[in-house]
């Protein structure tokens, strides 16, 4: 089994030991950060880096329209239709997405899961 974390800044304390348990249980934990510091605090906790996407990294890409290529609306598409409730629906549960204009969820989400895919 494979899990998704996404940071947030409430709940990345409680979601850390929490993913632990699954790992040690034999899940494969992968974490989609939202910015320099809860990496940091990933990484102090002993999280592989590998296993971090850090999208702060990229936020050039996504904090403006991004307009995919075809084969990448390929590759999303697929993406999304593997994901159990779909990447999307899961990256715009965090509620601090909507609170900053500048930031387009769409293309969050697009870059996401080329990033992951």
């Amino acid at each position: 089994m494979r899990a998704l974390f996404v940071t947030n800044q409430r709940k990345t304390e409680f979601y850390s030991p929490w993913a632990r348990k699954m790992e040690e249980s034999g899940a494969k934990i992968f974490w989609i950060s939202v910015g320099e510091r809860w990496t940091d605090y990933l990484l102090r906790q002993g999280w592989d880096r590998s296993r971090i996407l850090d999208l702060s990294q990229l936020s050039s890409r996504w904090t403006k329209a991004f307009v995919p290529t075809n084969e990448e609306k390929t590759r999303i598409e697929r993406i999304d239709r593997r994901a159990e409730i779909g990447l999307k629906n899961a990256l715009v549960m965090d509620r601090e997405l909507g609170l900053i204009a500048e930031w387009n969820i769409e293309a969050y989400g697009q870059i996401a899961a080329l990033e992951i895919g």
